[in-house]
């Protein structure tokens, strides 16, 4: 038990922090992608305009919608998992505490 704690101690929060913060970065980077995107067809919006090209990036923003989603679902995933980690261990508190109330060794 002594060793779990070490593990989810300071230093598993710092690199939780990072992983977190490094996720956020590349989702805010695609987003800004998906943002900035359109200025860039701005040069190819003549009459000459070659319908591929604009078919590619418009399957080209399907693909990174498609990625962001599945970012968005495993941030929900693990928030899951973690909240379900969270309520088993505030029931075995719970449990303890009410042991340690009836059997009188409660500070």
């Amino acid at each position: 038990m002594r060793s779990r704690r070490l593990l989810n101690g300071p230093a598993g929060a710092g690199r939780r922090f990072l992983t977190l913060a490094l996720l956020f970065l590349v989702i805010l980077a695609l987003l800004g992608f998906m943002v900035i995107s359109p200025f860039f067809l701005a040069p190819l919006n003549d009459q000459a305009t070659d319908w591929s090209k604009l078919n590619d990036i418009g399957q080209h923003h399907g693909a990174a919608s498609a990625v962001l989603a599945a970012f968005a679902l495993t941030g929900v995933a693990l928030s899951l998992i973690l909240q379900a980690r969270e309520a088993k261990a505030n029931s075995v508190r719970s449990r303890l505490l009410t042991d340690r109330i009836l059997i009188g060794h409660h500070r």
